[in-house]
């Protein structure tokens, strides 16, 4: 199964770097021709063409999500619950997305954030939960078919 992962989040806001902040650290963990990493930070529409290039059997979002629970918890959403909440902290094309490859699996990896201010490092709360995040991410990946 080809997978294609993409981070979503501006590097300059703080708590919504942590998307980018992951794919780092799975593509140290993980070596495989059958996941495409790429990080879309805050225009991941761009990313079309070298998609459908790759051809992914399914397409992963990390990203910060607004939703009940506390800072650090993970969530998976699906294109139309996105549509139907504010769930995500960006404009997030899903739907351009479901539009490109109508036949794929979209999922959004949502990450509650504490801090979306303009500043440089994770706020404290969700640096401390960084690793439980990071595998609970690598998880969801690898047991998403």
């Amino acid at each position: 199964m080809r997978k294609a992962i993409i981070s979503v989040g501006n590097p300059l806001k703080s708590d919504d770097n942590i998307g980018n902040l992951i794919l780092d650290e799975l593509q140290k963990l993980v070596k495989t021709d059958s996941i495409f990493f790429t990080k879309g930070y805050t225009n991941p529409e761009n990313l079309a063409e070298p998609l459908k290039k790759f051809r992914p059997d399914i397409i992963f979002f990390i990203d910060v999500a607004l939703f009940r629970g506390s800072v650090g918890d993970v969530k998976l959403f699906r294109p139309e619950d996105i549509l139907n909440s504010n769930a995500s902290t960006h404009n997030l094309p899903i739907t351009i997305f479901k539009e490109i490859f109508p036949n794929l699996k979209i999922i959004l990896i949502g990450i509650k954030p504490k801090n979306l201010d303009v500043g440089k490092g994770l706020s404290l709360e969700l640096k401390s939960k960084f690793e439980r995040i990071k595998e609970r991410v690598k998880t969801i990946i690898e047991e998403t078919t």
